[in-house]
């Protein structure tokens, strides 16, 4: 595992610097006292997109299949290397909230902790099935999606009436079912993409 984990490192310094550099950017522009948690959940997304195309480049999954590795660990490798640089994406975005001053409250860090896991649980099934170029559409679709609703989701009481019905409820009650939630669907999530991997062809 710990082999799997430093070739993730190795072959990938190139993306991990790109997403910190442009995250500290977007978190300058976008953030105004404050960081907002969103970004450290989309720039999750670009890392994923980015290390698959550089491993599709590369084709790192040839390499390492012709290794005598349990793809089992290959695919475990990835979950925890896409939780550990979207964990470290959300404490540069805690940590500075709370240093400008300023706080995030709790509720907000756990549910970005939780989207962090969604974005990864759907990911990456996704892509062991059906590959790069079509996780490129979907990429390029939930980004067009975020420009065009944004705006649209802005001028209306929708987000009003989410953020209304989240602060009713018991703030321990909510974040235990959220992330409790969000750990069942990573381990699906998880339990789908191996056997996909297993029986996948390379």
């Amino acid at each position: 595992m710990k082999a799997l984990l430093l070739k993730e490192y190795d072959s990938n310094q190139s993306t991990y610097a790109a997403t910190f550099i442009f995250f500290a950017v977007a978190a300058w522009v976008i953030g105004d006292d404050q960081i907002p948690s969103f970004v450290s959940i989309l720039f999750v997304g670009v890392y994923l997109f980015s290390t698959s195309y550089v491993d599709d480049q590369n084709n790192s999954h040839i390499l390492i299949n012709s290794l005598p590795v349990n793809r089992c660990l290959v695919v475990t490798s990835k979950y925890i290397n896409g939780l550990l640089v979207g964990m470290l994406l959300l404490i540069l975005t805690i940590v500075p909230n709370i240093l400008i001053p300023g706080y995030t409250p709790l509720t907000e860090i756990a549910l970005a902790a939780a989207a962090i896991m969604m974005v990864i649980a759907f990911y990456y099934p996704i892509y062991i099935i059906f590959g790069h170029r079509f996780m490129g559409y979907v990429f390029s679709a939930v980004l067009i999606g975020l420009l065009v609703m944004g705006p649209i989701l802005s001028n209306t009481n929708v987000l009003d009436t989410i953020v209304i019905f989240l602060q009713q409820q018991s703030t321990v009650a909510l974040m235990t079912g959220v992330t409790a939630a969000s750990i069942l669907i990573l381990i699906l999530s998880w339990m789908i993409s191996v056997r996909v991997y297993v029986a996948k062809q390379f």
